[in-house]
């Protein structure tokens, strides 16, 4: 393992690498556990995906990172900059130490990975010097492995991903991911929420089969909506949650599709049903107002609400 340390704080000087970091036992340790947590999230059925953004020479900078030792501190005080040149565009984002590290993975492929390791507040008032990050001087205020909250790693072995995103707070991540020039999709739950608005639209007596024919899809949003839309047509997929609008679609996790459920609403009273019980609902005018029907096999019981 080699790597380039810098401290990056919002509002002040920039304290870059000029040489490769010096790290002890402990500290290759440490570095270590940070990239593993990271790149086994592309392993994660709720990862994220990401794309480098059209006319990006990050990607490039990561070749010169992983292929070449004499530009390793070079292209690692570039990314350093960008980062902290985002940083000072947003809002209250957190100090740390940002960490460029090249290592060997379990495919025996070198791998370039950027964590921005975010410090308590107390890291802000070190003075250190130019030039002269050292985590043995800050690991004590650093986050413990599986803590790390931004993070990017390149190669990405997945085909339908750049690059290996790690974010706990979207909103707070999003000046690190800019400064990677990646878009990164939404969060899996966004996207499998986005997809129950679409399968709602089909029409009711087609839902069930529909439902049940893509229950156990997952992947990909955009092929899942795909699947929905060639079983029924006329349903709308224009949503940015589903990889349209310039956007990057999310991954959606086995089974999620089949427990979703149609919402039924009027007069203040909500009614949610399984799409593959939607053939034990009808609904048709009674009186001057509408009947809704509903056939069990067991007695309904009473709760609280």
């Amino acid at each position: 393992m080699i790597a380039a340390l810098a401290f990056v704080s919002a509002k002040r000087p920039l304290v870059g690498p000029e040489a490769l970091a010096e790290l002890g036992t402990d500290d290759t340790s440490y570095l270590e556990r940070h990239v593993d947590k990271l790149r086994a999230e592309a392993g994660a059925a709720d990862s994220l995906r990401s794309r480098f953004k059209a006319g990006s020479n990050v990607e490039e900078l990561l070749q010169q990172l992983r292929d070449k030792d004499d530009a390793f501190v070079t292209a690692a005080a570039i990314i350093a900059q960008r980062v902290k040149d985002t940083m000072d565009a947003s809002t209250n984002p957190s100090p740390g130490v940002l960490a460029v590290v090249r290592s060997s993975t379990d495919e025996s492929t070198q791998a370039v990975s950027v964590l921005k390791l975010d410090a308590i507040n107390e890291a802000a008032l070190f003075e250190l010097k130019p030039h002269q990050v050292r985590l043995s001087v800050l690991r004590d205020l650093l986050p413990a492995p599986g803590d790390l909250h931004k993070g990017v790693s390149w190669p990405d072995p997945r085909p339908i991903s750049d690059a290996i995103v790690l974010e706990r707070n979207a909103s707070a991540a999003r000046y690190f991911f800019n400064a990677c020039e990646l878009d990164v999709s939404l969060h899996s739950n966004e996207a499998e929420k986005a997809l129950q608005r679409v399968l709602v639209q089909v029409p009711r007596e087609q839902r069930p089969a529909v439902a049940a024919e893509i229950a156990q899809l997952s992947g990909p949003v955009e092929e899942v909506a795909a699947a929905i839309k060639q079983r029924a047509p006329d349903v709308s997929v224009d949503l940015p949650e589903l990889g349209s609008r310039g956007r990057l679609g999310g991954l959606v996790r086995p089974g999620k599709i089949a427990a979703g459920r149609t919402r039924f609403g009027a007069d203040g009273i909500d009614v949610r049903v399984p799409h593959d019980l939607l053939g034990r609902v009808s609904i048709r005018p009674y009186g001057g107002g509408w009947r809704m029907t509903i056939d069990f096999t067991t007695q309904p019981t009473e709760g609280a609400g």
